[in-house]
């Protein structure tokens, strides 16, 4: 096989070949390499297409003094499908190279220019080692148009799978000596994620190694460090499972992927951008296994009872607040789940659609095409709908949109990024809407966290100290719990989450103040003196309960 990288002394002895061998004099050389496009094609490339030497002379070159095989496409038939689809259509467009064969991730391919080192390691960062050959311009050109453009394999099979409604490829999810490395490698992190009961995995190259970590219950732990040079093929490979475009490395690029394990599929978001030591990679894991949709189970008895009243009402505006990860869609998925029946059509908008819910309409948004919250939102209003549920309030025009659909006799939830409910009021004023919308709509106001419960199989008692009691409010000596760490949750002490609330009603004390701008602070001093119980209080009321800790409280809260 061709060697990937061209020593310099390598480089002096093809120089001195091509010199030797007549084809071009030492004034042609300095030309070509003043010339040459930095690291785009080699110097016999850029020999040929500054028009220094015939293609067919430099074809005969490199066959007999670098021992290159020659192919001709032209007189190959019954390419399978599966070889052509190993490399993208932009990509073979790109750097004129073609699939010939491939057996068991050994491929043979086609190359214009197969000292093209740089090529070479793109498709080998892609899982697969390369056997480059020479093939003529024309002829990878002819096949190119052949197998990839129109009544070509790959155009027939995407017609087929687009007239089917074909649904998204499920990769299973193995570790077998038969597959590569990197294979086995993405499929290792995958389930070991999904096993852990991860959110997320971070897979972040730096300068020496690439580091993977897992998000447990709300909470990056590092799992382990990779070498550096395996980073371009682990990229690859989850760009192959999500559709993202393998060449684009420079732009951020979002995909999605669906896994297999024991027979149960499991949906990844999968993210990347750039940075200065490469693509950083984070997939959120959407298991529909550790998704909880019955409220009685999220929300204590006591908020449950003036929850469930609010979300049963005929029209109204309810607004769940909380940082990114608080639990706020789940939330959102619980109450639809509790009110939907066939006498209440529901719609929804979101960015992503997480989870699908039978029974409800759900619409993805698009910005690409203009399809944003407010004109998703707008088209609902020509729809007859009876309850309304907006992903996230971004702006002016969603927040107006929702506020008018709410005033036009539906109930319409949404999600809103504040730290506390009275906070919400605040931030709709500061968008730009009127107070008098707001009071007219606005029924109840919800701010949430989640916080780590204690392992149960670990969990240790000791008596709160000083300190605690007197930031806590209890008495000291008080009999508090936390984990000790096993091998049940991993010697984190902690396993699962609890939901913490803070729930404001909407009365006409508040709606006074409302109407007057009154700082939020004000309004929580109100919403109190109303019943409400504030995320610190609730998250005290879990503590002494043995649920979860101190630390969870100060992190949760703070």
């Amino acid at each position: 096989m061709l060697r990937m990288e061209l020593k310099m002394n390598k480089q002096e002895e093809l120089e001195q070949m091509l010199i030797e061998d007549g084809l071009i004099n030492p004034d042609q050389l300095e030309k070509a390499r003043k010339e040459r496009k930095q690291g785009k094609e080699s110097l016999t490339r850029a020999l040929v297409s500054m028009g220094l030497v015939d293609e067919d002379k430099m074809i005969k070159f490199l066959i007999s003094r670098l021992d290159l095989k020659m192919v001709n496409l032209s007189k190959i038939v019954g390419i399978d499908s599966k070889v052509i689809e190993t490399i993208p259509e932009e990509m073979a467009k790109a750097h004129l190279i073609f699939p010939v064969s491939e057996r068991r991730n050994f491929l043979t391919l086609a190359m214009v220019d197969p000292l093209n080192t740089l090529v070479i390691e793109k498709v080998t960062a892609m899982g697969y080692q390369v056997q480059p050959v020479l093939a003529c311009e024309e002829e990878i050109k002819n096949a190119i148009r052949k197998h990839y453009g129109e009544g070509g394999i790959v155009e027939n099979i995407l017609r087929e799978d687009r007239s089917k409604d074909k649904e998204e490829e499920s990769f299973e999810l193995k570790i077998e000596g038969e597959e590569s490395p990197t294979i086995n490698l993405v499929n290792h992190f995958l389930i070991e994620a999904i096993s852990a009961g991860a959110s997320d995995i971070h897979i972040e190259p730096y300068e020496q190694d690439i580091w993977v970590r897992f998000r447990i219950d709300g909470v990056l732990h590092k799992i382990s460090s990779v070498s550096r040079h395996l980073h371009r093929a682990i990229v690859s490979r989850i760009k192959i499972m999500s559709g993202i475009n393998i060449a684009e490395q420079r732009l951020p690029q979002d995909g999605r992927a669906r896994v297999k394990i024991e027979n149960q599929e499991i949906d990844l978001r999968v993210s990347m951008t750039p940075t200065i030591f490469g693509e950083n990679v984070v997939m959120r894991i959407l298991d529909t296994r550790g998704l909880c949709l019955d409220l009685e189970r999220l929300f204590e008895p006591e908020i449950l009872s003036v929850y469930g009243e609010y979300i049963r009402k005929s029209q109204g505006f309810i607004l769940i607040s909380g940082p990114t990860g608080s639990g706020k869609t789940t939330t959102l998925y619980s109450t639809l789940t509790a009110i939907r029946s066939v006498e209440k059509s529901i719609m929804t908008v979101e960015d992503p659609v997480e989870y699908v819910l039978t029974g409800i309409n759900q619409q993805q948004v698009r910005p690409e095409i203009g399809l944003d919250f407010s004109l998703g939102l707008r088209s609902f209003l020509r729809q007859d709908p009876d309850i309304i549920m907006v992903g996230e309030i971004r702006d002016r025009e969603t927040a107006e949109v929702a506020v008018t659909a709410a005033l036009t006799g539906h109930l319409v939830f949404s999600t809103i990024h504040t730290t506390r409910s009275s906070e919400i009021i605040t931030r709709l004023l500061n968008m730009g809407v009127e107070p008098f919308l707001i009071t007219s709509t606005l029924i109840m106001g919800v701010a949430q966290r989640l916080a780590r419960t204690i392992c149960p199989r670990c969990k240790d008692s000791y008596h709160a100290s000083p300190e605690i009691a007197d930031n806590l409010g209890i008495e000291e000596g008080t009999l508090l719990y936390r984990g000790k760490g096993c091998k049940y949750c991993n010697q984190i002490g902690y396993r699962g989450r609890t939901g913490i609330y803070e729930v404001m009603t909407i009365n006409h004390t508040i709606q006074d103040m409302i109407i007057n701008r009154e700082p939020g602070h004000i309004i929580e001093e109100a919403a109190r003196e109303n019943g409400m119980i504030t995320l610190k209080e609730a998250a005290v009321k879990k503590v002494l309960a043995g649920t979860t800790t101190v630390e969870e409280l100060y992190r949760v809260t703070s």
